[in-house]
């Protein structure tokens, strides 16, 4: 039975947690968050035990496989308590809230030699492992992508996401996740950029003491290999949709990552690839499930290989959204 501990309950936790239930062989064995009577209640309904101290959960616990769930700033001590122990870590984006925590948090990982994903679902998409399949080896001139959604005019949303200094604003909590599945799409290596630029507004939402973000962006990112990438992003928009297009004499495919408004967890391939249509509905799947239960084989079976979105890798898009960040907040562009 692979013991499992979470830290942190918020949506994403739970959203993990509903499907850790539906694996055989795991059994969700401890929970952690500084809410007392949040965690407590969800310990009772998960069956697990219930701590507001991660290091007393990991020094009780015993166990295999801790999902850390925190806000981005804290990252760099759980993992480390759960390097010392030999526990694998799944880490949910971003991998930090900034580079020399992140760099830092890698030693930690490639030192204790850990098995470690972060979770930018993405990488496990159907569309998007269709897509990276059909274009492997071939040049992608343009990618177009888009995510939107109404999360900074959704009152019950926790407030901190919309203070940059705690959460990074719309790129680096969410815009990243569309970057990350856009330099994984033209290969690891070939999505290293070169240069970017990005613009913020507050056309829909003024700033306030509270509301420190901007409310849209726009990024345009050059690709070391040649690839150029218009990325649109905004929290004020409803009802929310994302995809991203790529585009070649060759072939122009579509891929969304939402085919249904509120649906975060399935996608949808269309478009046409060398005069052939395609239109793939991926309908059955729930890349969330898929992420987990790939994280959860590669730590019963220790193999790394499985793993599609390793800590190291993530860095490089982590860096790439705290340099558009920098190009808003500096007004001009940034070269890599």
């Amino acid at each position: 039975m692979l013991r499992i501990g979470v830290i942190g309950t918020g949506w994403i936790a739970t959203r993990h947690m509903d499907a850790l239930t539906r694996e055989a062989g795991v059994q969700i064995a401890a929970l952690c968050d500084i809410n007392e009577q949040r965690v407590e209640e969800l310990a009772s309904k998960y069956g697990a035990e219930a701590y507001t101290d991660y290091i007393e959960m990991f020094e009780e616990s015993a166990l295999d496989m801790v999902l850390i769930c925190t806000p981005p700033g804290i990252r760099l001590g759980p993992i480390s308590e759960a390097a010392k122990r030999g526990i694998a870590c799944f880490i949910e984006k971003p991998p930090a809230f900034d580079e020399k925590e992140a760099i830092e948090i890698n030693k930690v990982i490639e030192e204790s030699g850990i098995l470690a994903s972060v979770g930018f679902m993405y990488r496990y998409a159907g569309a998007v492992e269709k897509a990276k399949e059909l274009i492997a080896g071939a040049a992608v001139p343009i990618i177009r992508s888009v995510y939107v959604c109404g999360l900074a005019i959704n009152p019950d949303w926790p407030r901190w996401f919309f203070n940059k200094s705690l959460s990074g604003g719309p790129l680096l909590d969410q815009a990243i996740h569309v970057i990350d599945a856009s330099r994984y799409l033209i290969d690891q290596t070939s999505g290293d950029i070169s240069e970017l630029q990005a613009f913020g507004s507050n056309l829909s939402i003024e700033k306030t003491d509270e509301f420190t973000i901007e409310d849209s962006h726009v990024l345009n990112i050059r690709y070391k290999n040649g690839t150029i990438q218009n990325h649109t992003q905004s929290w004020a928009i409803d009802p929310n949709y994302a995809n991203i297009e790529l585009i070649s004499n060759d072939f122009h495919l579509k891929i969304d990552l939402n085919p249904e408004p509120y649906a975060f967890y399935r996608s949808k391939l269309t478009g046409v690839y060398k005069n052939n249509p395609i239109d793939i509905d991926f309908t059955d799947e729930d890349f969330y499930i898929t992420e987990m239960r790939t994280f959860i084989e590669a730590v019963k079976t220790d193999n790394k290989d499985l793993i599609r979105s390793p800590y190291h890798d993530a860095i490089k898009t982590l860096r790439t959204m705290l340099l558009a960040n920098k190009s808003v907040e500096e007004n001009k562009g940034v070269y890599v």
